[in-house]
């Protein structure tokens, strides 16, 4: 019995330890398409851009928290989303307002290579169309 105190004693510390430092090792990485938590290089979390409704730096109750701090304060990045099961995803980049604004560079990009697509897609489409009356 003492010996298993003991063991709890000295193992319980270092695997709270052990977890506050894995928490700090979280990296973010926005791609062309995703945002990507990134843990030692591999992506833990991948977030679509479209996904992304808003961005701001107020606090929700609900949300799915990606920290990489143990002092969020000042440092926190809401991200509403439009869909999943929690609706609100945290961050807590290094610089919050550049991650901020390169975030929204991303969204934007995203959504103007999209509406590109689209409107590639309906000229395609209107040619096949006016073709097809030719026959």
């Amino acid at each position: 019995m003492l010996l298993l105190s003991l063991l709890c004693f000295l193992i319980g510390p270092a695997v709270v330890a052990g977890l506050c430092w894995l928490t700090r090792q979280f990296r973010y990485e926005i791609t062309a398409e995703a945002l990507e938590v990134r843990l030692f290089g591999h992506c833990v979390r991948r977030l679509a851009l479209i996904d992304i409704r808003a961005i701001s730096k107020r606090r929700v109750s609900w949300c799915e928290q990606w920290w990489n701090t143990n002092r969020p304060q000042g440092r926190i990045l809401v991200l509403h989303r439009h869909t999943g099961f929690f609706k609100h995803f945290v961050v807590t980049p290094r610089k919050r307002y550049v991650f901020k604004t390169h975030l929204e560079r991303a969204i934007r990009q995203l959504h103007a290579a999209q509406y590109q697509a689209s409107e590639e897609f309906d000229e395609s489409d209107a040619a096949e169309q006016s073709a097809g009356e030719r026959e």
